[in-house]
């Protein structure tokens, strides 16, 4: 593929002024709210359980060891992010017959429109997986679109198995990718080939994920239905969309923002970086409009669909919380089957991302022939670097707090030496006598080495995954503590309520995380008089029942 190495390394350049380059000669890994590394020595995985994402943590950690694991995940999803971009820039230069003096320019705003964007940031600092879901449907999405002008069955199988890949990353990109495969069909289902060539797409999304599906909805326990029947309105209520002044909620989905981590504050927020922030969404967003607007006469037929799907993304996107489009969304989670499992509306902007870099794309297009009128052989060059060099400045304004190790947020740190410690000298003993509790009760947590930000609890992991560890199943949103149904949770809640240890049936060792989040709240334990203490150290503490 022309110039594609040179794409490559730009790629790479970017990827490190995003990342910074501290991660490469520091040692440690990332500690985000989803996405945490532990030691990987065994293998305890149910093969009717086990997804796609599952399978590449645990290989990856247990075969490269599991800081260089994270970095790396970190690392290649961003740069398959960019590679993304330069795949897309050549397929809408394909499908709307760009000019080839254009396409090294073109290609190149298409690696900055999905390098430096809202969606990109603010899942990567908090769900590295997610984004890797949504840049893996896009590179579906790709292979779907060049079924348009070459209609070869093989593009319908990569897209079927790069949709299949997606949904074993994040099962919700199903919702997603089903519907820009549905209006496909009805726009472009009509010959017996291309029926094949979707019957073919909709295989090869299953296979990557049979396993999981026979196991999760036939096997043993029926996982998946058993879990969504827990899920109830105030799931749907803790994950709103969010509303970014000075736009309302339907404005700022628009924009590609509104994650409830916004809300939540798991990030720098966009306006404390660049407080004009918004002036340069809504350049973007009127630009991509414009670019579907030029266009449109040259492929009505594709704008269309591309502005359909752009569409609906933009109102599921919205959630209930609309004030237009909430009684819509609410029927959706109401009667769809296993549509509450996505909970938060917001992913649809993962959809939104493709099809508004796409209009900027055509609208950059139209700019790069309006310049080629100028005349001047010795402006050929600045034709095509002013362009795109005011094109990243907007990237860059629109999404403030991305350059530079995303805005200093991405640090590296490690586990205490404490829990190693612990892990080699007592744990195997500790597994012999009873079942072991990890307390603070809370399944996200935020302790000294993770510079105070919240992180999904990782001792569980860290101690192996062992059954007998039991760690917090709760969720703990603003209106909803837990989904979780186990009796024994219950009466682990009671037990912290009561402080009766009658109550811990079965359990003989309590390992307290000192320091982490409310720490100070457990201090019963260290007099209380059916408990001994064991082991001991500034980061953990095990307790042993008398």
């Amino acid at each position: 593929m022309k110039n594609s190495r040179k794409i490559g390394l730009l790629i790479l350049i970017v990827s490190l002024v995003i990342m910074g380059v501290e991660w490469i000669y520091t040692g440690g890994e990332f500690f985000l709210l989803d996405y945490i590394s532990y030691p990987v020595t065994s293998w305890n995985l149910d093969f009717l359980r086990v997804n796609l994402i599952t399978l590449l943590a645990e290989g990856g950690m247990r075969l490269l060891g599991y800081q260089l694991f994270s970095k790396l995940f970190f690392f290649i999803t961003i740069f398959l992010s960019g590679w993304l971009g330069f795949m897309l820039a050549m397929q809408i230069a394909n499908l709307f017959k760009v000019g080839s003096q254009h396409h090294t320019p073109f290609t190149i705003a298409g690696v900055f429109l999905l390098m430096l964007n809202p969606v990109l940031y603010e899942r990567m600092i908090t769900q590295p997986g997610v984004y890797l879901a949504f840049v893996v449907m896009g590179f579906g999405l790709i292979q779907l679109l060049k079924t348009i002008s070459d209609g070869k069955l093989k593009y319908y199988l990569f897209a079927g198995l790069l949709f299949g890949g997606a949904i074993g990353v994040s099962s919700h990109t199903v919702f997603m990718s089903g519907v820009f495969c549905l209006i496909y069909s009805l726009l472009y289902l009509r010959t017996k080939k291309a029926l094949l060539g979707i019957v073919l797409l909709m295989g090869m999304t299953l296979l990557p994920n049979i396993n999981w599906l026979i196991g999760g909805f036939w096997g043993n326990g029926s996982v998946v239905t058993d879990t969504l029947a827990t899920f109830n309105q105030a799931n749907i209520e803790g994950f709103l969309s969010h509303a970014l002044a000075p736009f309302n909620l339907e404005l700022t989905s628009l924009m590609l923002y509104g994650f409830w981590g916004e809300r939540a504050g798991h990030f720098v927020f966009p306006e404390d970086a660049n407080p004009l922030r918004w002036v340069f969404s809504v350049i973007l967003f009127v630009v991509s409009i414009g670019g579907y607007r030029f266009s449109y006469k040259n492929n009505k037929k594709l704008v269309g669909f591309l502005i359909l799907v752009g569409f609906l993304s933009w109102i599921f996107a919205t959630g209930i919380s609309s004030s237009r489009f909430g009684a819509l969304n609410q029927w959706m989670f109401d009667n769809i089957p296993y549509y509450i499992g996505l909970r938060e509306p917001q992913k649809w902007v993962g959809l939104l991302l493709f099809v508004r870099a796409t209009g900027i794309l055509l609208a950059f297009s139209k700019l790069l022939y309006l310049l080629d009128e100028l005349r001047g052989s010795k402006r050929e060059m600045q034709k095509k670097i002013v362009p795109l060099g005011v094109l990243v400045l907007i990237l860059i304004a629109n999404t403030p707090a991305l350059i530079g190790g995303f805005y200093g947020q991405l640090v590296l740190s490690d586990y205490p030496t404490d829990y190693q410690t612990y892990k080699q000298t007592t744990l195997s003993g500790d597994l012999k006598k009873g079942k072991i509790l990890i307390l603070p009760r809370h399944s996200y947590l935020a302790c000294p080495r993770t510079q105070r930000k919240i992180i999904s609890n990782p001792l569980k992991a860290y101690l192996g995954n062992n059954p007998e560890i039991v760690s917090s199943d709760n969720i703990e949103l603003t209106n909803l503590y837990t989904n979780s149904t186990s009796s024994e949770s219950r009466d682990i809640e009671s037990f912290l309520a009561k402080k009766d240890l009658a109550l811990l049936s079965g359990f003989s060792t309590i390992i307290m995380m000192e320091n982490c989040a409310d720490y100070q709240n457990y201090d019963f334990l260290k007099s209380h008089g059916g408990l001994q203490v064991g082991f001991s150290s500034p980061s953990l503490s095990v307790y042993y029942l008398k």
